[in-house]
């Protein structure tokens, strides 16, 4: 195993002085952790972490349209009508986007501890995460993680409010991008096999398996 590597990694890409990872720790509550860091050149010391927890079902989606080739398809289609979702397309068009973070409350009653990593986090804020896919420029695609001040809405969903505080950019090659997807989804099955596996008397009870023997 690489040094740069540890059991619950299951994908890494680096950039400079960066780098992002995908994390199986999750996988039994239903979430798939993606980190962005940035650590010093000289000390290699963390000097920025995003942490994001991406919903099973939408990192499967997402994966399953990276590998088929719908998610590059409808960026191509986007770019040549000069729309997504009903706004111009742009240098900053984000095609994939997942919000989350941390509520009010949580952020109430630890706010010592979020306020030591983001300064500016007050009282009354939620803590607003967000992952997005663009387009670059020299590679055809970027991972970036966001966080900034946010607000829960009415279906208690975590949308950003106020400018980005902190954002990490990971350019990554196609490949790298179907690799990216690829690791997902064989984990994640590998997963839901050893789960089904593992624990299919509990997930079945009732369970009764007939076997018919051919008449002579």
């Amino acid at each position: 195993m690489p040094k740069n590597r540890y059991d619950s990694q299951i994908f890494r890409v680096d950039g400079k002085n960066c780098f992002f990872e995908v994390l199986n720790s999750a996988f039994p509550i239903g979430k798939v952790q993606m980190n962005f860091v940035e650590y010093d050149e000289k000390t290699k010391k963390q000097t920025k972490k995003i942490e994001l927890y991406v919903d099973v079902k939408r990192a499967l989606v997402l994966a399953n349209d990276i590998i088929t080739g719908e998610f590059a398809e409808i960026v191509k289609k986007a770019k040549a009508e000069g729309k997504f979702n009903g706004s111009p397309v742009n240098f900053y068009t984000s095609y994939f986007i997942d919000m989350g973070g941390v509520n009010e409350e949580k952020v109430k009653s630890n706010l010592e501890k979020y306020s030591k990593e983001y300064p500016w986090i007050k009282e009354g804020m939620a803590l607003s995460r967000q992952f997005k896919i663009q387009v670059g420029t020299k590679y055809p695609w970027v991972l970036r993680g966001e966080v900034s001040p946010g607000e829960s809405n009415e279906t208690g969903l975590i949308v950003p409010k106020g400018k980005t505080e902190t954002a990490i950019n990971i350019p990554v090659t196609d490949e790298d991008f179907k690799a990216f997807a690829n690791m997902i989804n064989m984990h994640l099955h590998a997963y839901y096999a050893h789960v089904y596996n593992t624990y299919h008397k509990e997930l079945f009870p009732n369970e009764k398996i007939n076997v018919y023997k051919r008449s002579k």
